[in-house]
């Protein structure tokens, strides 16, 4: 998670041509070990989004958010993304600095989520400034978006 792996991918745009290299870049990396923080992964995610000034980035974080960064600068660089962030919550209580963070978004999902609540999470982020996207019903705790308006979105995987 915090080192160049063969699953990152670049910003790319979301359409029927990039589901084979979005599908890559959510496969677990035989070079990538894993780690307990995402300050480094953060930061690269934002100069991917800075390189793409054109387009409206769009950070999903999908973590436990058990991790060895201080919470208080995860949010702070969380902020700083020069777009929208969705926190996702897997399994742990989302840290409390993390649900007051004016401008992020926060969901949930507990052990034992019905099945499709990581999708139905992902799903609602990257697609909801979509013309004509309808909000996908969240089974488990979250807060609205701060919206950002643009018709092309493109999605960075680190």
């Amino acid at each position: 998670m915090n080192q160049p792996t063969s699953a990152d991918r670049p910003a790319l745009s979301l359409n029927r041509k990039s589901g084979a290299d979005i599908a890559g870049g959510l496969a677990v990396p035989p070079d990538g070990d894993g780690a307990s923080t995402m300050g480094a992964t953060l930061e690269r995610a934002r100069q991917i989004a800075e390189a793409h000034p054109r387009y409206a980035a769009s950070l999903v974080a999908f973590s436990d958010y058990e991790l060895t960064d201080n919470i208080h600068d995860l949010v702070l660089g969380m902020k700083a993304f020069p777009g929208a962030v969705h926190a996702v919550v897997l399994r742990s209580q989302p840290p409390e600095e993390l649900l007051a963070a004016q401008g992020l978004s926060v969901t949930h999902i507990a052990s034992g989520e019905a099945p499709g609540a990581v999708a139905r999470a992902l799903f609602s982020s990257v697609t909801k400034d979509r013309p004509g996207a309808r909000p996908v019903p969240q089974k488990s705790a979250a807060r609205p978006n701060a919206a950002f308006k643009t018709s092309r979105t493109k999605t960075a995987m680190t």
